[in-house]
């Protein structure tokens, strides 16, 4: 059963829950700025239904803006936006998570020509996995990961993952907050797309 007032009838989706459950970030046709726009719903708490839901607009443009990913302390978010042209990552901060985000910015060390996002961040922001379509892949949308030092710094350059990666759709990435394990969509080996797993003993 749809949610409201989680779903306008005019397209919703890409859902990203805070830490402590009272914030779900997403996104919406709801407006009238832009294809695709990101939005918070909140609540009172875990126990109550989703019953404000507010337009992210310094993080909006004409666009697509999707796919949002968001800190544990709801501070940084990480979405996807083909503003620029092709589809890139992008950032943004806020001092408090009751502020409203600074503009974003592109995070150019793993954005290219070719389109990029689906982002998964770890809990400490020092490591990425992310999607892209650049050359090098195996076909369509692949798997990439970078790393950092710490959050002031950029990330490394990115590197491929065939062993996540396929010739068919992947997509979707999600770690765990503990980063034992990635959860991943892909469409190998099949037309329907399915939800596969991955664990690892180091994160």
């Amino acid at each position: 059963m749809a949610a409201a007032p989680l779903t306008s009838g005019t397209g919703d989706g890409t859902p990203h829950l805070s830490l402590d459950g009272r914030s779900l970030y997403f996104y919406s046709d709801r407006s009238t700025s832009g294809s695709e726009d990101l939005f918070v719903a909140t609540r009172a708490d875990t126990n109550s239904p989703f019953d404000t839901v507010t337009e992210l607009s310094s993080l909006n443009s004409p666009g697509l803006d999707h796919l949002p990913w968001i800190s544990a302390d709801e501070r940084t978010i990480y979405f996807a936006s083909d503003r620029a042209g092709s589809v890139d990552i992008w950032r943004a901060t806020r001092g408090q998570a009751s502020d409203a985000f600074a503009a974003p910015n592109a995070v150019d060390e793993l954005n290219t020509t070719s389109d990029e996002g689906g982002i998964a961040v770890s809990a400490d922001q020092r490591e990425v996995i992310f999607v892209s379509s650049r050359a090098g892949g195996l076909g369509g949308p692949d798997f990439y990961r970078a790393v950092r030092a710490s959050v002031d710094e950029p990330f490394s350059a990115p590197v491929h993952l065939p062993e996540l990666s396929s010739t068919d759709l992947d997509y979707g990435p999600e770690l765990t907050r503990d980063g034992s394990a990635l959860y991943f969509a892909s469409r190998r080996g099949d037309t329907v797309s399915a939800i596969w797993r991955v664990r690892r003993s180091c994160p």
